[in-house]
């Protein structure tokens, strides 16, 4: 029996999008798309099959092993919108595809595999799809006319409560499903799920199907193949359900669309913000974006009319919140990490009965532990960060990598034994707000108590406590439908401000925003309070969560002067690696090759390389680079050339990271 022999594309970021011929028998049937899994160098990979190809002559090609389910093989016009979105994220095709797929799918070995009868829309995608029809399917079409149209509006943007924001959402669900359209909801994280599955069903009389990671494989993997197969047209879930394979789609909606958990850590690194335009666009249906307090690309793109912006009123509501900022740099220096304006308010609701929660981004007792002989301070042996100590414990952990190791006796540096303390964590406000207030219940909600509890059973005995106080992480927001708190506290957010990251700004405006819509949100019969300790009292974040208009407006301005989306492109470039050496050369040999294809023009400006704000994570040595720019395309073919230039030394992996602009 004579054999086929099919092109495919490896699931190895390293390799991007090189192609690698296979053979099977001629008997077996593989579509344009097709999941398979085949022998690589000295191991084993995914892949997928791009097209049907004579055989290579003076090659010996080797045999596909297994063939995935195509029962689960994604829509045409899906792998085709996966291309386009490659080239947006500087990502590889079947890293994009992949993300087309549930988990798990079950696969046969090819010799155990019997071509049955396929529909027609996968039997038009049989072997015989050549190189040619490929390069077609490839080519992005006229969903990238998002992308090229200035003045007009392509969806919508929700600014208000979240009550606001789901009415409005409810309405246009039911617009679509009544027009037999298909809707996916995006939440930023996967405890909004319970609250909006709760929404859905009691408007629309329907459950929707869920997708997250928090389910099985298999239940994923189920409720995957009903929306493939049309019996299930609303679909609720996090950010990778922005790629469900939604019949007739009609609606995309992301809620809380500003969340970083909206945005991808692993290949491919998107935005589900983002990849909701671009997919409602290719696919002609509506999008919509939600927030309490927007995105600043978002609210640009509202203010140049490309998303109609529908915004609540809220001038006619009694201010339900008192706020206060507290400029520690007039304290002077000081002891403790309470002020006497913040003692004061909680002894104040304490008095009242009431309850109130303290807020500090950091977890354990403090952030470093120096010696006070040489200034040495104990870092990871993976990360090239300080090792926090934790009192409960008493022991010293990476908040990276998880490394944990007891404080050393002696100074590895000099043998000295005088150790201090530094920075504050949220074990360390627990031992402080014990001094102060020795009666009044306290608890603490941070990552180190989830390793033992839930969320739910701390914030429950913690509403059943009157007065008491809840020390507590980001990890809260989220849970601010749970919580009743007569005042929230902010005991220090200029560490976040100091980030160098030209969204640094943003990120601390969008924590304090989300800390005030818990004051905000508290069922309390009076006002809440809303204090925040700063060194930082005038800057633009702080002053923004009272005057978020003046915040977009300052930020908006600072990004202009210096070419920042939204106005411009940013694409960030990262170097990793076991080897130091390798990691460096590799980012140098990349820059040398983006500056030879800029050319000495001013299309592109390049900034690095240079070492990686962290430079060391779980034993990965890290460089980074930045491209910066007006013109996209120039910058996508940039990274592209200059990423197939670059011979990658043994052991260095590329990546590439590009910053909303939609």
């Amino acid at each position: 029996m004579s054999d086929a022999y099919f092109d495919v594309i490896v699931d190895v970021p390293a390799l991007r999008d090189r192609r690698f011929t296979y053979r099977v028998r001629e008997s077996v049937f593989l579509p344009y798309g097709a999941k398979v899994h085949v022998p690589f160098g000295r191991g084993q990979a995914d892949g997928y099959v791009v097209g049907r190809v004579q055989e290579p002559e003076g090659v010996e090609t080797k045999e596909i092993l297994a063939v995935y389910d195509t029962r689960f093989l994604p829509p045409l016009h899906l792998l085709s919108f996966g291309c386009m979105l490659a080239r947006h994220y500087c990502a590889p095709v079947a890293s994009v595809w992949s993300c087309f797929w549930p988990p798990r799918v079950p696969k046969k070995p090819v010799s155990k595999v019997v071509s049955p009868c396929h529909p027609p829309e996968v039997a038009r995608r049989d072997a015989g799809v050549g190189n040619e029809e490929v390069r077609d399917l490839e080519r992005p079409g006229e969903g990238l006319s998002f992308l090229r149209r200035a003045g007009e509006r392509t969806g919508y943007l929700i600014w208000g409560s979240r009550e606001f924001r789901w009415r409005f959402y409810i309405q246009k669900i039911k617009e679509a499903l009544e027009d037999k359209r298909g809707v996916i909801v995006v939440v930023p994280e996967v405890k909004r799920i319970e609250s909006a599955s709760k929404i859905l069903e009691a408007d629309l009389g329907s459950k929707a199907a869920i997708l997250h990671s928090g389910l099985s494989d298999a239940v994923r993997r189920r409720t995957w193949f009903e929306i493939l197969e049309g019996q299930r047209c609303l679909v609720l879930g996090t950010r990778s359900c922005v790629f469900s394979p939604v019949k007739d789609l009609g609606l995309i909606i992301v809620d809380e669309e500003e969340s970083e958990s909206h945005r991808a850590e692993d290949l491919p690194r998107y935005s589900a913000a983002e990849v909701a335009m671009l997919r409602a666009d290719w696919e002609n249906a509506a999008v919509i974006l939600g927030s309490s307090h927007p995105s600043v690309v978002r609210y640009s793109r509202a203010c140049a009319g490309r998303l109609l912006l529908v915004r609540e009123d809220r001038s006619s509501l009694t201010p339900l919140v008192r706020s206060q900022v507290i400029d520690l740099l007039a304290k002077g220096r000081r002891r403790g990490l309470i002020t006497k304006e913040m003692y004061e308010e909680l002894k104040c609701v304490f008095d009242g009965g009431k309850r109130a929660l303290l807020f500090l981004n950091r977890r354990g007792t403090s952030s470093a532990i120096i010696c006070l002989d040489c200034g040495h301070a104990v870092t990871c042996k993976r990360c090239s960060v300080s090792l926090s100590y934790h009192a409960k414990k008493r022991e010293l952990l990476c908040h990276i990598c998880g490394h944990r190791q007891p404080v050393p006796d002696v100074c590895p540096v000099c043998g000295g034994y005088r150790w201090k303390l530094v920075g504050a964590g949220t074990e360390r406000v627990e031992e402080e707000f014990k001094k102060k207030f020795p009666q009044v219940p306290l608890f603490r909600l941070d990552q180190d108590v989830l390793e033992e509890s839930s969320a739910e059973s701390v914030l429950s005995s913690f509403l059943q406590s009157s007065p008491a106080c809840l020390v507590t992480t980001q990890v809260v927001l989220g849970y601010d439908d749970l919580l009743d708190v007569e005042a929230v506290g902010v005991l220090s957010c200029d560490s976040l401000l100091n980030l160098s990251d030209f969204r640094a700004s943003e990120r601390v405006f969008h924590l304090l925003s989300d800390l005030m819509e818990v004051a905000r949100s508290a069922q309390s019969e009076g006002r809440t309070s809303f204090l925040i300790q700063t060194y930082n009292r005038s800057h633009r974040a702080v002053q923004g969560v009272f005057d978020p208009e003046d915040f977009y407006r300052q930020e908006l301005d600072s990004r202009r002067f210096l070419r920042y989306p939204p106005f411009g492109h940013l694409f960030k470039v990262e170097f990793s690696g076991k080897s130091p050496e390798r990691v460096r050369e590799a980012a140098l040999s990349f820059a040398a090759k983006c500056e030879e294809l800029e050319g000495g023009g001013e299309v592109v400006e390049i900034l690095g390389p240079c070492p990686a704000q962290i430079p060391k994570v779980r034993g990965q040595h890290r460089w980074q680079l930045a491209l910066k720019g007006q013109d996209r395309e120039a910058l996508t073919d940039m990274c592209e050339t200059a990423a197939s230039k670059t011979v990658l030394p043994s052991g260095v992996k590329i990546s590439f990271e590009v910053e909303d602009s939609l």
